[in-house]
């Protein structure tokens, strides 16, 4: 594992409030082994990857780390890695608020409807304005006479 999925890793662990005691448990691995896993000296098997994503409640990829040839695709694959890291973290933060009793369940799903409605209104309004495109050009002067 690189620096950066050491990060994720223990971010994730950290945000779910697992011990490294408990992570190594359910590995099955002595807990210096776990943290020769998370300081990258042990790079961890494919079981034990799989077995890391399954309880931080994310997909083996997440961990992977995509080198891309072309500049442009790993812009993109930067981006989206970040876009993933950002629903990670704030599932995360959420049912920390909810564990912390900071907000209870009932909020937070309010909250999040909330959130939902707004998404979808934005994108009727945008349905709307690709129904009606505005004409602008040649076209559009000639058709005003």
């Amino acid at each position: 594992m690189n620096d950066e999925m050491n990060k994720k890793l223990r971010f994730l662990l950290q945000m779910q409030g697992v011990s490294s005691k408990a992570a190594a448990e359910h590995l099955g691995l002595p807990r210096d082994h776990l943290q020769g896993i998370m300081d990258g000296v042990i790079r961890p098997t494919p079981r034990q990857l799989k077995q890391l994503a399954e309880l931080c409640k994310v997909t083996v990829d997440f961990f992977e780390d995509r080198e891309e040839d072309n500049e442009d695709e790993q812009g993109a694959s930067r981006k989206a890695l970040t876009l993933a890291d950002l629903a990670i973290r704030f599932q995360a933060l959420c049912e920390c608020l909810v564990d912390g009793e900071i907000l209870t369940a009932t909020q937070l799903k309010q909250k999040t409807e909330e959130v939902e409605a707004r998404a979808a209104h934005r994108i009727m309004q945008q349905e709307t304005l690709d129904l009606y495109p505005t004409r602008s050009g040649p076209r559009a002067r000639n058709k005003v006479r």
